[in-house]
């Protein structure tokens, strides 16, 4: 029977530590190019992981194009976040003040003209230390030590590019594979404009992880930080274990079991194994926080990506994100991502079918697209902020008049959400 379902059996202790000891190691490109995300401590904790298995790694072709493919437009927004941040700084706090000063310009306590030098004071030393932290930043451009350490490691490890007909081969599978919904990549339907090799980059390194295992006989040790369902099975926002489906093709193709790790499971796992015995307990914290960060944008941007402002059916697992202060709304229901308390503005509008959801702050440019590291590292279309705030009816799946909220958005739900 197990062998007929394995995809949904855990391995024990004795066969996780056996594919450990003799499996390979690959890494997803974007697993690699984290390694600009993060701290100067956190970079050094992971690359000496890799150091100490540097003689059971490998890296498949099409893992290592998209690395250098993506590796420049990385670097680029993050060199780019310092100005991002001050102007983002400069016109949220203005903006705020602006709106606020008007309100209480006749009060007969506040003095605005005093609170607008507090204000202007703020965004200089803001400014100040801004640029502190900037000067301090490495510039990868002109020495990229992560660059020339992953070309160390990964000499003589390459393996082989697929042949023009082994891709047209898997473009033709794709199409297929994806209109099923059967993982990995088929969340990646929308990156039509990019190309095919975009399109199915998950299905060719997913062939590549399979062939690799056929071609050496061993078992392979696969660390992504793609957040995507179609990698993930994912219930109520949380992520559960790989999908049990790419658990059971690997074995019906190989033989051979696959674990699949994202990068803070992996580092928690080379820590509880002593593979280094400097491991900061800090690092495996902040890549595990990044992680949660992106799966919070993926969840905000999965919903936004509909496109339908005025219509949105949500489902079952109907969830809006505020990425200002991570909190999660789930029918009328408001939780904080992370345990911290959740500072929504929440509120009966003048309908009792309407909630109104909001944050301090945000910008209302709710459709604007930019490249930036997470669609680099995932190839999807993101937004550059949230709304102002957004109305969530509550009732029958009807289309509501946008043009009448300011800087509002409306999503309606089905009758079973306000149930939850």
């Amino acid at each position: 029977m197990k062998n007929k379902f394995i995809g949904f059996y855990e391995l024990n202790k004795d066969e996780i530590e056996k594919i450990w000891k003799e499996g390979d190691f690959i890494f997803d490109a974007n697993s690699l190019l984290n390694l600009y995300r993060y701290s100067e401590q956190t970079s050094s904790d992971f690359l000496q992981i890799l150091n100490k298995i540097k003689d059971q790694i490998y890296l498949p072709h099409q893992v290592g194009l998209e690395f250098h493919s993506n590796r420049f437009s990385v670097i680029e927004y993050i060199n780019n976040s310092y100005e991002e941040l001050l102007e983002e700084a400069n016109d949220g706090i203005n903006n705020l003040f602006d709106q606020s000063k008007n309100k209480y310009s006749k009060h007969p306590v506040i003095n605005i003209d005093e609170l607008r030098k507090i204000k202007d004071k703020f965004l200089i030393e803001f400014k100040s230390e801004l640029l502190k932290q900037k000067k301090s930043h490495v510039d990868f451009f002109k020495k990229d030590i992560f660059l020339d350490q992953i070309t160390s490691l990964f000499d003589g490890k390459v393996g082989s590019k697929f042949s023009d007909d082994e891709l047209e081969a898997i473009f033709k599978e794709g199409i297929s594979r994806y209109e099923k919904k059967i993982p990995p990549g088929y969340k990646d339907i929308n990156k039509k404009n990019k190309g095919e090799s975009h399109i199915y980059g998950d299905l060719i390194i997913w062939k590549q992880l399979i062939n690799h295992s056929k071609q050496t006989n061993k078992s392979v040790v696969f660390i992504t930080d793609d957040r995507k369902e179609d990698w993930w099975e994912i219930q109520h926002g949380k992520t559960i274990r790989p999908r049990q489906e790419l658990i059971s093709e690997f074995y019906n193709e190989t033989g051979i079991r696959i674990l699949i790790y994202s990068s803070d499971k992996f580092m928690e796992y080379a820590k509880e194994k002593n593979l280094v015995a400097t491991l900061k307990q800090d690092s495996i914290k902040e890549v595990k926080d990044i992680r949660k960060a992106d799966v919070a944008y993926l969840t905000l941007n999965e919903i936004l990506n509909k496109r339908e402002l005025g219509k949105y059916e949500m489902g079952i697992h109907s969830a809006l994100y505020n990425a200002n202060n991570g909190a999660y709304t789930i029918g009328t229901n408001q939780f904080n991502a992370y345990a911290n308390p959740a500072r929504f503005l929440t509120s009966p509008l003048a309908n009792t079918n309407f909630y109104e959801i909001s944050g301090s702050g945000l910008n209302s440019k709710i459709l604007t697209t930019q490249r930036s590291p997470l669609d680099m590292l995932y190839n999807n279309d993101f937004i550059s902020s949230t709304p102002t705030g957004i109305k969530l009816a509550i009732g029958n799946n009807h289309i509501l008049d946008s043009s009448k909220f300011s800087n509002q958005y409306i999503f309606t739900t089905n009758k079973e959400d306000k149930k939850e």
